[in-house]
């Protein structure tokens, strides 16, 4: 689950491209390391779901500082941790050797609690 910022997305659609690329990697002695985004948070120009920017509250967008971000709500935290779920699965399944979870811009302010429910499986709520 993305709110905001474009960047390339693997889900069960996107898994035999992003496949490929690891094995091609991998077969030519490389490492492969992903990083995964939540989103862009109050850098952002843009977001996918409303008219304006997401961040953890309230704030002025960095670059357009009249429009006030939309407070992310713990129902949409809940979506990105999923999310996050849903694509380290992914990437263990090709074989990946590192992950990072890219953590700023805004929204994305306890990256150790992410890290915990996506590593333990377990439903964590970030407390904002």
């Amino acid at each position: 689950m993305e709110l905001s910022g474009v960047s390339a997305v693997l889900d069960e659609n996107t898994f035999d491209q992003f496949l490929k690329i690891a094995d091609d990697i991998h077969a030519n002695g490389g490492k492969v390391c992903t990083q995964i985004v939540p989103g862009y948070g109050a850098i952002s120009t843009d977001s996918k779901r409303y008219d304006v920017p997401v961040s953890a509250s309230a704030i002025p967008s960095i670059y357009l500082p009249s429009i006030i971000c939309h407070e992310i709500t713990i129902d949409e935290i809940r979506e990105i941790q999923d999310g996050f779920r849903k694509t380290v699965k992914l990437v263990k399944k090709a074989g990946v050797d590192a992950i990072q979870i890219h953590a700023y811009g805004g929204y994305c302010r306890k990256p150790r609690k992410i890290a915990d429910a996506v590593l333990e499986g377990r439903k964590a709520v970030l407390a904002l």
